[in-house]
């Protein structure tokens, strides 16, 4: 939505998708301005029931793969929001993450039980890969990379990953952060954590609740507050009954958007992120946006956007020295601030359209 903002002015922007949405919904959902007169809609054929199951990410996306062969031959660029896209024209390549590469996701954030088996290195799962691999086209990921006019990774993570693994070189776009945070001052903050995004085993919500456990134990008392659907999931109403034992220090907020999410984020003095080998981790962007002072993981995206090595943790005991150190310093704390205030402007909507812009003039 955004990429389609960027260009509509001066090119005939066409948005092609495998589910047709109201750009009016989108709109509001990322808070863009994408103009229903100037930018079109495609959807593709891909049968209803593949559309919206939750299962088959692979099946899906090499069946929309197979339905762009004839639509993209008609257009003079190809830009690749999310996964890759071989086609006819030249493309630039958003990479957003690594869930096209099997291996490098099982590295990256490994699975247990079923879901672990499903999407594990074995035959059920090497068999149905080799099917959807021939439905899409036969093209290997590196044959893809390579015939890409440009290739963008969303951080300098993800393109150290691409060299290393398909020796093929990525400019560094970071993604939009979208939405006006007010700039509260530190002082007016309020001494509390927050934690949002998704609610699923790979984010490690249950660290990020044991180490504020562990930092209240030394006599901090501070408060979590927890924005993210916790109902749509069998590991959220676990999880939600699970912290819910810890005590009334934990806050659920649900689904938050908006102005809620807004005065949320800019309220709290800190936040606390557990998923590691993020490709970005758009959540530390948008608490960087709101002016909170991120606690990251050492491996992924979110250790660039923090920028800042007393923000960074690599085990749970690390977390909380570090965090135990920033609470117990008010200088620390608005240097660190000040810090994070200088970080926005690297995410801002504005930067990203820029980027664009030049970028698709080169063509």
């Amino acid at each position: 939505m955004w990429s389609a903002q960027a260009l509509q002015d001066q090119y005939d922007i066409t948005i092609v998708t495998a589910k047709l949405e109201s750009l009016r919904l989108l709109n509001s959902q990322y808070g863009t301005n994408v103009d229903e007169t100037k930018v079109s809609v495609i959807q593709t054929g891909i049968p209803i029931w593949l559309r919206s199951n939750r299962y088959g990410d692979a099946l899906r996306g090499a069946w929309f793969q197979r339905s762009l062969r004839n639509i993209l031959t008609c257009f003079d660029l190809v830009i690749s929001a999310y996964n890759l896209v071989d086609a006819p024209v030249p493309v630039i390549q958003f990479i957003a993450d690594f869930s096209w590469d099997d291996a490098e996701r099982r590295r990256l954030h490994p699975e247990k039980g079923w879901k672990g088996f499903i999407h594990g290195n074995n035959p059920v799962r090497s068999l149905y890969l080799a099917a959807v691999h021939k439905l899409g086209g036969d093209v290997s990921a590196k044959q893809v990379l390579n015939n890409s006019w440009k290739i963008i990774s969303n951080s300098r993570f993800s393109a150290e990953i691409l060299k290393e693994r398909y020796d093929v070189e990525s400019d560094v776009i970071y993604p939009p952060v979208a939405g006006k945070f007010p700039i509260i001052p530190w002082h007016k903050k309020q001494s509390r954590f927050v934690a949002l995004g998704r609610i699923s085993p790979e984010k490690k919500l249950e660290k990020v609740v044991r180490i504020l456990e562990e930092v209240r134990k030394l006599g901090h008392e501070v408060e979590l507050d927890i924005l993210g659907n916790w109902e749509n999931s069998e590991y959220g109403k676990q999880f939600y009954l699970w912290a819910r034992k810890k005590g009334r220090w934990i806050v659920f907020h649900g689904d938050c958007r908006g102005e809620k999410k807004t005065q949320l984020l800019t309220q709290a003095r800190y936040g606390l992120h557990g998923c590691t080998g993020e490709a970005f981790g758009i959540a530390v962007a948008e608490m960087i946006k709101a002016g909170c002072l991120p606690f990251v993981p050492g491996e992924g995206g979110p250790v660039e956007i923090v920028e800042d090595k007393r923000l960074v943790y690599t085990s749970q005991g690390a977390a909380v020295g570090k965090i135990a150190a920033v609470l117990e310093s008010d200088t620390l704390q608005k240097m660190l601030h000040s810090h994070v205030i200088n970080r926005q402007s690297a995410f801002s909507a504005e930067r990203f359209m820029n980027k664009l812009r030049k970028l698709a003039s080169k063509r």
